[in-house]
């Protein structure tokens, strides 16, 4: 029980400064050494499956829940032949838009790239459910009508909606 009484480093936990600039740790500070091994610093946090980054811009996370809907997608995708519209809309439903909607208050300030990456998992997932391609005979075919059809808003309104 020694170790709860440590001093805390400061630019370990990386707090601010007064001109509200987050600290740089320096080599000495990336390590702490404990009674029993070294605890390291790192650039990210996972906290209740969100991951954090230093400028909590959220593009970790964004990259890791795209990587992950983008496998079960494709995973469901190989056999879209052996169910219904309705059972392929319960699969996809429990492995892409819910993913999306957890936190997704979080991406409130976030930039437009990371919610451009999130809505591409959401449009993939709609035309996949709906078996619409992106392109067929040379024209593109837009995901509003699609996620119209399937009662889905888009990832921006969709923030917006739950803030409200």
């Amino acid at each position: 029980m020694d170790w709860i009484c440590m001093p805390i480093n400061r630019k370990l936990f990386g707090l601010l400064q007064d001109n509200n600039l987050p600290l740089k740790l320096s080599q000495a500070d990336n390590e702490q050494r404990l009674m029993n091994g070294v605890l390291q610093a790192s650039e990210t946090a996972r906290n209740l499956g969100v991951t954090l980054d230093e400028q909590l811009s959220l593009d970790v996370h964004a990259r890791a829940c795209s990587r992950a809907c983008f496998y079960h997608i494709r995973r469901i995708r190989q056999i879209r032949r052996f169910n219904d519209e309705n059972a392929l809309k319960l699969l996809v439903h429990v492995s892409s838009p819910s993913r999306l909607e957890y936190c997704n208050a979080l991406f409130t300030g976030c930039s437009v790239s990371v919610r451009q990456r999130l809505q591409r998992i959401q449009n993939c997932a709609a035309r996949m459910v709906c078996s619409e391609p992106i392109h067929s005979n040379g024209v593109y075919h837009p995901t509003t009508p699609l996620l119209q059809r399937l009662h889905w808003l888009p990832v921006e309104t969709r923030i917006t909606y739950k803030l409200c």
